[in-house]
């Protein structure tokens, strides 16, 4: 028998009770609709979940803001009594005009993902759908390391690219979607509670701080930095090699910044942690230097990678340091190479880069209320 709304509503009520008696590790914010903020039209809400916690955070949107379409959208309906599927097809059902349930494969690449953003776009255009509120994903988590990617055993070959492409997808989303005024809340509340320690025990590496708010604000401080320190160095060559046409056969020229887009955070941490940290809450004290922060964090699951197109780097001072050892990265190691030597050619040096950075950087925290600006309005704005 399928669960009534009702009864799911509770279920994730319970759920973020539970959550909260592990008062050491929560980071779920006092209020689902709190932390979804104020939604008005042309404001687009992701929801990265199909849960029982997403289905209770939807409804509470749903029963708040009845002038406010939404669009869920998932990889595949499961089969059987999952009582979010059912869910989702009883509010398309009930209200086709403001509920909306389709099907998208990843799998397939990003035209797809394209082809639905712009047809999104003419609907709402031509005033055939309401303003979107909302676009919610089913996202599968991946855990990534120092120095690879694990998978789970016996995984969907597909797996990856399936969620890789979701963040790229919401780029998409935002190119599509937004609007000077318009504001982007980033949700994801599933398994906060259940994060793996990120503290590596016994490790031979330098000891980071043992709390996981201090770990968190650590990693999310190098993760910016490394960005912003990369982002500097790139212009900066780029204005060198204009003004020397010789450096040119080097190719640095062809060199686009999205080949250096994977950026790993931190040598012993976890991404999953700090990526469920940035997401977590509008309200999260934590984050800090939201602008590069957010573009990073993108950036680490974009699917470049798997391209031939990228690889993992550390940012540091003295330059990007590849740590993928995937046969998939050779292009990438070639083009950091390229890179260095252009920069050592042009007489770029890493110590000024990154005190320009550390000087560019400054503190930001998320703000409180809903009339203020989202946490990836400042990165995406037109």
């Amino acid at each position: 028998m399928v669960a009534s709304p009702r009864v799911l509503f509770r279920r994730g009520r319970y759920a973020v009770a539970r959550a909260r008696s592990h008062s050491h590790k929560n980071l779920l914010p006092r209020r689902t609709e709190a932390a979804a903020c104020r939604t008005e039209a042309g404001t687009i809400v992701f929801t990265l979940a199909n849960s029982a916690l997403a289905v209770a955070a939807i409804t509470q949107l749903a029963l708040q803001y009845p002038d406010c379409s939404f669009l869920f959208l998932v990889r595949r309906l499961a089969k059987g009594d999952d009582p979010s599927s059912h869910y989702l097809r009883r509010l398309e059902e009930e209200e086709p005009d403001r509920f909306r349930l389709r099907v998208c494969d990843f799998s397939k690449g990003l035209e797809r993902v394209t082809i639905l953003a712009n047809e999104l776009k003419e609907d709402i255009q031509n005033g055939d759908a309401a303003p979107l509120a909302a676009i919610v994903c089913s996202v599968q988590y991946v855990t990534y390391t120092a120095h690879s990617i694990q998978l789970p055993e016996n995984h969907d070959p597909s797996f990856t690219i399936i969620y890789l492409a979701q963040f790229n997808f919401v780029l998409r989303l935002i190119d599509c979607f937004r609007t000077k005024d318009a504001r982007i809340v980033v949700l994801n509340d599933r398994l906060y509670w259940r994060a793996p320690r990120p503290v590596l025990e016994n490790s031979h590496r330098k000891r980071l701080p043992q709390s996981r708010a201090a770990l968190l604000r650590h990693c999310l401080m190098r993760i910016s930095k490394a960005y912003l320190t990369l982002t500097l160095a790139f212009e900066e060559l780029q204005r060198r090699v204009k003004k020397a046409p010789g450096l040119q056969q080097i190719k640095v020229l062809d060199l686009d910044l999205s080949s250096f887009r994977c950026i790993h955070p931190a040598r012993t941490s976890r991404i999953d942690t700090i990526r469920r940290s940035f997401l977590s809450s509008d309200r999260d004290p934590l984050v800090r230097e939201v602008g590069a922060a957010a573009r990073a964090l993108v950036a680490v699951t974009a699917s470049e990678h798997f391209n031939g197109m990228g690889g993992h780097y550390i940012g540091t001072a003295r330059g990007l340091r590849e740590v993928d050892t995937s046969p998939r990265s050779k292009s990438a190691e070639l083009q950091g190479k390229m890179f260095h030597e252009a920069m050592r050619r042009c007489g770029i040096s890493w110590n000024e880069i990154a005190e320009r950075a550390e000087a560019k950087s400054k503190p930001f925290y998320l703000p409180r209320r809903a009339s203020a600006p989202s946490i990836l309005s400042s990165t995406y704005s037109t």
